[in-house]
């Protein structure tokens, strides 16, 4: 019974997990929600469009997302009119079993 229980434990450090071992030191993420479905949304903000391409194709990469889908994509403009950095949203998906429980 105990190891059925935990074999169905949802964890949720699974996410920081996740999300550290993809991410890139030109993106800044600012917040994340989770839902126990394995959803995650969140916003950041990336040095540049490319470091934002980057960051996504990072995230694809990693064998327990599903699917990534990314919105609200704006540049931040310094008073010179330099770009400072590009804001996104990310709707993260993660596959099933990606949230449960590992010893």
């Amino acid at each position: 019974f105990a190891k059925s229980a935990l074999d169905q434990h949802i964890a949720p450090e699974q996410v920081l997990n996740i999300l550290s071992a993809s991410a890139i030191p030109e993106v800044t993420l600012n917040q994340i929600a989770v839902d126990a479905s394995g959803s995650i949304v969140l916003s950041g903000r990336g040095d540049g469009f490319n470091a934002v391409s980057r960051q996504v194709l990072s995230w694809r990469a990693q064998e327990q997302i599903a699917d990534v889908q990314i919105s609200g994509i704006s540049t931040v403009v310094d008073k010179t009119g330099e770009i400072e950095g590009v804001d996104f949203n990310a709707t993260i998906i993660l596959k099933s079993k990606a949230l449960l429980w590992r010893p």
